[in-house]
């Protein structure tokens, strides 16, 4: 059987196509706004969801939560003290959730992640990071 093999360059321009994509898409849309910031490209989109909704996924985050790992790092070293859940993918609502994630930014539902949530208690923290590997 032969693979195909993609080479980064190849991969990066296809990430640029469907980040211009999104992105196009996002600013387009009447609820969305950029979050005014030179360290970031972040949109947010208010009520995304209901207040019953919230409520729920809180629920969910809570009954799996466990004290949160950085990829090289574990809890007792003091720089993430957050608490992390990875929320069960089949659930009505988490499904509802990440549909409405899919139509709102236009992409493949093979392209998300599970959805994950974080609890921060008072004084907990996660130290100043970024969220990709060299």
């Amino acid at each position: 059987m032969n693979k195909i093999k993609t080479s980064p360059q190849r991969d990066q321009a296809g990430l640029r196509r469907v980040g211009a994509a999104v992105r196009e898409r996002l600013m387009k849309h009447p609820q969305v706004y950029q979050v005014p910031t030179d360290k970031a490209e972040i949109f947010a989109f208010g009520d995304f969801l209901s207040r019953r909704e919230c409520s729920k996924l809180i629920e969910q985050i809570d009954e799996v939560a466990k004290p949160s790992v950085v990829f090289d790092l574990d809890y007792s070293s003091g720089y993430r003290t957050s608490y992390s859940g990875d929320v069960d993918p089949r659930n009505s609502l988490i499904q509802r959730v990440n549909r409405r994630i899919d139509d709102l930014m236009g992409i493949d539902p093979t392209f998300g992640e599970t959805i994950q949530g974080q609890r921060y208690l008072p004084g907990q923290e996660f130290k100043p990071h970024h969220d990709w590997f060299h």
